[in-house]
């Protein structure tokens, strides 16, 4: 049986065969970022045709490559599934933890920079700075890195902004 038909929840992710097993449980403040993006960003998707979802979800990439991004988006229905996301989702956000984030700043990215991932956002819950990436002639281009009180707009949705410090709304910065 191929990985790619997998139908139980697996806190897994595959990249070029490779299993990656040793998947951390978030942070409070992981949790908290996920739940602000969600939070935000829910209006602005209701009556869309792209859809986000979050955590825990299989993004089936290609037999070869599974993984669950952090918060992602996908644009063609087609993609959505019962059991998880069949192809590359157009807007990818990672939340950076101590145990990921080499894996998160190469390895998945350059595998959602294969796939062709249009965007890909990697928050830093320590430093509170969000790294925008843009894929231009298919390589993700670091745009820019925004922080404090700046508005942020995603480039796949540039008619919706929020402000960096409320995607950190409610974090609880403890050592």
């Amino acid at each position: 049986m191929s990985i790619a038909y997998r139908n139980e929840p697996y806190k897994e992710e595959v990249i070029n065969g490779e299993h990656i097993i040793d998947m951390s449980s978030p942070t409070v403040n992981h949790n908290f970022i996920i739940s602000k993006l969600t939070a935000v960003f829910d209006e602005y998707f209701k009556f869309k045709t792209c859809k986000m979802f979050h955590e825990n979800l299989d993004v089936f990439i290609n037999d070869e490559n599974i993984v669950q991004p952090d918060w992602f988006v996908v644009c063609d229905p087609n993609k959505i599934k019962s059991n998880g996301i069949y192809g590359a989702p157009d807007f990818v956000i990672e939340v950076l933890s101590p145990s990921t984030a080499k894996y998160d700043m190469i390895s998945k990215k350059n595998l959602y920079e294969k796939s062709g991932v249009r965007e890909y956002w990697v928050i830093n819950q320590y430093e509170k700075l969000i790294h925008v990436h843009e894929l231009i002639d298919g390589v993700l281009v670091l745009k820019n890195v925004y922080s404090g009180d700046e508005k942020i707009a995603p480039i796949s949705f540039p008619d919706f902004e929020v402000y960096v410090n409320e995607i950190y709304r409610n974090c609880i910065f403890l050592e």
